[in-house]
């Protein structure tokens, strides 16, 4: 990893992102951007967990998923600290709390939802991340999007 030391932005394509893959991209400790284009984030029945022992201590801007991706991960305490900016990108997630309240730099959120899961699950999704955002001390702005 000693030659990826100093990188800044990295948006990277895969099928799967998994905790190894997350720990392994949180190394990078000059990363501030990364956009993860993924159809699935989190294992079955289980998630992937961002805590600070997997880095990401300087990221500022965080997009993760795709409009065919399931989505399956919490953010813990101490997790991405300077994290600004979150993008959410899927079509299917079966957890309602992501851990937002654990990102104290949170300025905006944008979540791009295609409805897969349908429209009641959709709204209790939305209505969950619209509290999580309102009780946030940043009051970042939220924006959702649903296909």
């Amino acid at each position: 990893m000693s030659l990826l030391a100093n990188l800044q932005a990295l948006s990277i394509m895969m099928l799967v992102i998994n905790q190894e893959g997350i720990e392994i991209l949180g190394g990078l400790p000059a990363l501030r951007c990364l956009f993860l284009d993924v159809e699935k984030a989190g294992p079955e029945g289980g998630q992937i967990r961002i805590s600070s022992l997997c880095g990401f201590h300087s990221l500022t801007n965080f997009r993760i998923g795709s409009y065919n991706c399931i989505l399956r991960f919490i953010f813990e305490a101490g997790s991405m600290p300077k994290l600004q900016t979150l993008r959410f990108i899927f079509s299917e997630t079966d957890q309602l709390d992501f851990g937002i309240q654990h990102l104290p730099s949170l300025t905006y959120m944008r979540c791009d939802c295609r409805g897969a899961n349908g429209a009641n699950t959709t709204q209790k999704l939305k209505d969950a991340i619209e509290r999580a955002i309102e009780v946030h001390p940043n009051n970042p702005t939220l924006e959702w999007t649903l296909r």
